[in-house]
């Protein structure tokens, strides 16, 4: 009966965090682990590529939208300083006008690119470099303070994610030739293991 509960205890996945667990490289499904290799955060890894791919969409329209206003916006003021009997605005206000609102219009389309890319390769579990330029290509959302907090916290929350141990040997598995599946299916039937 004693040999049973300590067996089970190796098994349990609510072991406290206290568990040890083996020292040993373990080889699971042809992966081998590194003695004390914890699963961490793998299993956020996808779940960051979508939001990424999400918010590279949304950062995407918005580049759209700041492109169009500022294509727009020269003639909208040129007729609301003809209704009110303004002095019309300089040629060089206009085009500053032009430039300054689609350089950031620019702006966001690189950072809607770099999250979108950055999210795609998170979920593949290639180009680590990559999504970590995706999640920090996001902050230029600061520039018209849209999508600025969900840029923040993504990034917070991807550079938790993207500096974890797990998921760096995860990255390099994949670099080696292992397949999505068969990285994800190892790190879970890790636990079992390690606690």
């Amino acid at each position: 009966m004693n040999n049973d509960s300590e067996n089970d205890s190796v098994y349990n996945p609510y072991q406290p965090t206290e568990f040890v667990g083996t020292t040993e490289p373990i080889t699971i499904g042809g992966i081998t682990f590194p003695g004390n290799m914890r699963r961490g955060m793998v299993g956020h890894v996808q779940i960051l590529g979508v939001l990424m791919i999400v918010h590279g969409i949304i950062d995407l329209l918005a580049a759209v939208f700041m492109m169009a206003y500022a294509w727009m916006m020269p003639g909208l003021m040129r007729q609301i300083g003809a209704g009110n009997g303004a002095k019309p605005m300089p040629p060089q206000a206009e085009w500053g006008m032009l430039l300054v609102m689609g350089g950031i219009g620019v702006v966001f389309l690189i950072a809607g690119v770099s999250n979108l890319l950055g999210g795609i390769w998170a979920i593949q579990f290639r180009r680590r470099p990559g999504v970590v330029v995706g999640l920090v290509a996001g902050f230029a959302m600061l520039l018209s303070c849209y999508c600025f907090p969900t840029s923040l916290a993504l990034m917070i929350y991807g550079m938790f994610v993207m500096f974890s141990q797990p998921v760096i040997y995860a990255f390099s598995l994949r670099q080696q030739g292992h397949d999505v599946k068969e990285i994800q299916q190892s790190f879970l039937e890790l636990r079992q293991y390690v606690g």
